[in-house]
Order: structure tokens, then sequence, then C-alpha cells
């Protein structure tokens, strides 16, 4: 099955987490699926505890995609991003 972007805006998304595998995982995952979708993305990883605090992040890696938290504490399967950002 091929996918495609629904529409042109670029997507702001923000990888919470620690220098953790599932993390590091999270966002490898992230940038793969936009450069399969060929999206225009800014993709951030955020260490800061005091911005998490700001955006009640309590479980690593919390993945936020257009300033709403889509995923806390798992790395998320491709389909189920693809989904998320579309």
């Amino acid at each position: 099955m091929e996918w495609k972007a629904m529409n042109d805006e670029v997507k702001h998304i923000v990888v919470f987490g620690a220098n953790c595998g599932k993390c590091k995982k999270a966002e490898a995952l992230i940038r793969s699926v936009i450069s399969k979708l060929q999206l225009q993305a800014d993709v951030t990883k955020c260490e800061d505890w005091d911005i998490m605090v700001q955006h009640n992040v309590t479980y690593l890696p919390t993945i936020m995609i257009d300033n709403v938290i889509k995923f806390k504490g798992v790395v998320p399967a491709e389909n189920e991003l693809i989904r998320a950002i579309n």
C-alpha cells in the first residue's frame, strides 16, 4: 500500500525523550516516515525536563504532532505514525 501526504502543510513534530534506545528508535522512525512520505516537517528532539513538565510529559518517549500529544511511552508502529501525521 502506498501512503500519500494529505496536504502540503509543514508538520511540527517533537520527540520528548532522553538518550535511551526507545527514544532514539522513535526519532529514527519519524524521520524515516517523513522521508518516505516526502513531507515537509520540522522534527525536534527535546531532552529539556523543564519543557517536558510544561507539556505534562510523564512517559518517554512522547511524540507531539502539531502541538497535540499523540503517543506516550511507546514507539508507534509505522502505520500508526502515518495515520497520526496525516
